[in-house]
């Protein structure tokens, strides 16, 4: 993904906002969420309405993008690519899937915060993924866990 026009003003404002120089624009991640636009809209909700703290992805996602570092600003898009919110990473794990923790599924807010939803939920994501992709998605597969703090719009 590129910045926009409009992803670099969201940004500069947002800085402004909060009394801060604006980061230079090629440190400053974009994000989606999810493989719909439902999902999409759904999943920026929980994180501007405050239980959503954290996000996963496969790590093979990032072969052409660059990994979530601590301290970077990300900017998340509402699926028809128009800024919704930014963040700033607070941890990055790299772990197997089938490693991942109930403290992280609660992080993660979505469902009912449990580690049994959470897998259900992410395991048909990731295996939508891998058959898109022509692969098979198993427990070992690394999964990088990002948590994060909203920076924008102030919680």
């Amino acid at each position: 993904m590129r910045h926009t026009d409009a992803t670099r003003a969201f940004v500069a404002d947002c800085a402004a906002a909060l009394g801060l120089p604006a980061p230079p624009m090629d440190e400053v991640q974009l994000s989606t969420f999810g493989d719909n636009e439902e999902m999409g809209r759904a999943l920026n909700q929980l994180v501007l309405t405050g239980p959503k703290r954290a996000t996963a992805a496969l790590l093979r996602d990032y072969w052409d993008e660059p990994m979530p570092a601590v301290g970077v600003w990300v900017c998340s898009l509402w699926p028809d690519g128009t800024p919704a919110l930014l963040w700033r990473v607070r941890q990055v794990d790299v772990v197997p899937f089938g490693e991942v923790d109930a403290a992280f599924a609660w992080d993660e807010g979505e469902g009912d915060r449990t580690l049994e939803d959470w897998r259900r939920g992410h395991q048909a994501y990731f295996e939508r993924q891998a058959a898109a992709q022509g692969w098979t998605f198993t427990d070992a597969e690394p999964i990088v866990l990002e948590r994060f703090e909203l920076i924008w719009p102030r919680p």
